[in-house]
């Protein structure tokens, strides 16, 4: 049985109802559940993973002219929306055929993309975890990368995870705007009070 969600506001924060009632429409088909709740953070991740396996998959199938071509008198614009079906049609094909197969092993893509990363996650609830992404995002620097936008890539969906559960009565220290807070006051290295010792020297 599966019902349409129905998504609602409660103390400022937006839930999704799947739960009976009187009234509600009722279809035969996949329940609903689980795949809704994924659309939080608890699919960030695989979102993640998924936009870069689609485009190195669509960059195959371009490469191998796996496309359908149109003739020249065709507009541009038309032609590209032919020439993106094929490599749609394999990217489907080859998530769902991997899923399915994690399906019947009893897990499915979403538990496993998420194992690697559950490092990650433990590395935020601990001070020597925290030491180490902020130290690993300074050392980026000196070597002329930007360290937040490539450690905090990876950082960011836990702490908005951690969020999550916070407001439902979890206790993580790392969560929300805990780094621009307490770590990266006045920017990445906390130079807030250098400005000031400039300012006033």
């Amino acid at each position: 049985v599966m019902t349409v969600p129905q998504i609602i506001f409660d103390g400022g924060m937006m839930k999704t109802v799947t739960s009976l009632k009187e009234g509600a429409v009722i279809a035969d088909g996949w329940a609903m559940g689980n795949g809704v709740a994924r659309f939080g953070t608890t699919g960030i991740f695989t979102a993640i993973i998924m936009a870069i396996v689609t485009g190195l998959i669509y960059r195959m199938c371009v490469k191998h002219n796996w496309v359908i071509k149109m003739p020249e008198a065709v507009p541009e614009g038309v032609s590209r929306g032919f020439t993106a079906l094929v490599p749609g049609f394999v990217v489907a094909f080859v998530v769902i055929f991997i899923n399915g197969l994690l399906v019947a092993m009893g897990t499915d893509i979403f538990k496993v993309i998420a194992i690697p990363f559950g490092f990650v996650s433990n590395l935020t609830n601990s001070w020597i975890g925290l030491m180490i992404i902020y130290l690993l995002t300074q050392l980026l620097w000196i070597v002329g990368i930007h360290g937040a936008n490539i450690v905090f890539a990876f950082v960011s969906p836990i702490a908005l995870a951690n969020m999550a559960e916070n407001a439902a009565g979890g206790h993580f220290a790392v969560a929300g705007e805990f780094s621009n807070m307490f770590v990266i006051a006045g920017g990445s290295g906390a130079t807030l009070g250098l400005c000031l010792y400039i300012a006033f020297a």
